[in-house]
């Protein structure tokens, strides 16, 4: 019983024993977390390596899952950056799980073996750059477009009508990079940072137990920027994501679908959550 109460305290440390973001912590944690994310991805495509994925992916989920819990990414009042940034790990702790123990290698839809046009490289140079290339676009792959465990029936991708469709279908991968940052990232990052401020009045004038004293109209209106809040905070990192997908690691651009298909049109639950909300791919 010790031994689980001990790893569970391990996990999610109680707020006083948190650690504060740190250039310490980020280059004895977080990037040596990444690279072995990235290592665990090249691995997922290619055959025969069960065995190493076996080993890195109950590792790799259960010092995310530490990361997550056990860190003050943001002040206490920012509700918006503390959610995106325990979801981010979180997340990203679980894919390296299933990945980790899949008895398969991860396909594309068109492959028959993974990552069959990098299996036999002309040289040590190419097999190098072969392996960050899959793992990037692996990693970068957040909904699985074009990767077996993204298709399927169940999955319904919001459809992008935005002039972006057609930058995309031109190939103007620098117009819809453009877009993307200007009309994408930029508001919603403007939106989250108003409803930030709008929570920190609240609390400054109303107190710590604000939202207890509320009326019924007040707390409505809470909740409801509360929801825009989570929305537009998910939605700008997704964007800015995107943007490094494509520009950086070189995604095709319909891999980056939008991230949510307006959820505030939604007339039934059911259309909420498996259709408008986000459909991201654990």
């Amino acid at each position: 019983m010790d031994l689980i109460t001990n790893g569970v305290s391990w996990l999610m440390p109680p707020q006083h024993e948190r650690k504060s973001p740190s250039l310490h912590l980020v280059l004895s944690n977080v990037l040596p977390w990444f690279a072995l994310y990235g290592l665990l991805s090249a691995f997922c495509r290619r055959p025969n390596t069960r065995l190493q994925r076996m080993l890195l992916g109950p590792i790799l989920f259960f010092w995310g899952v530490r990361l997550s819990l056990g860190t003050k990414w943001c002040p206490p009042d920012d509700l918006g950056g503390n959610v995106v940034a325990t979801m981010v790990f979180i997340s990203l702790s679980f894919r390296a799980l299933v990945f980790g123990l899949s008895p398969q290698s991860q396909k594309k839809v068109d492959e028959k073996i993974p990552g069959e046009r990098h299996l036999h490289p002309p040289s040590i140079f190419h097999q190098f750059y072969w392996y960050i290339e899959d793992a990037l676009d692996l990693s970068c792959t957040i909904r699985g477009v074009n990767y077996d465990f993204g298709s399927g029936s169940g999955l319904k991708l919001p459809v992008d009508k935005s002039i972006r469709q057609k930058y995309a279908k031109d190939g103007r991968k620098w117009a819809w990079l453009m877009h993307t940052f200007v009309y994408r990232v930029l508001p919603k990052f403007i939106m989250t940072d108003i409803i930030n401020h709008l929570n920190l009045v609240i609390s400054h004038f109303g107190g710590p137990d604000a939202f207890q004293k509320a009326t019924l109209l007040q707390r409505l209106a809470i909740e409801s920027w509360t929801f825009f809040l989570i929305v537009f905070n998910l939605g700008y990192l997704y964007d800015l994501v995107s943007i490094l997908g494509v520009g950086i690691a070189c995604n095709d651009i319909s891999n980056w679908p939008p991230m949510f298909d307006q959820p505030w049109l939604s007339t039934s639950l059911h259309e909420f959550w498996a259709v408008r909300w986000h459909q991201v791919s654990p």
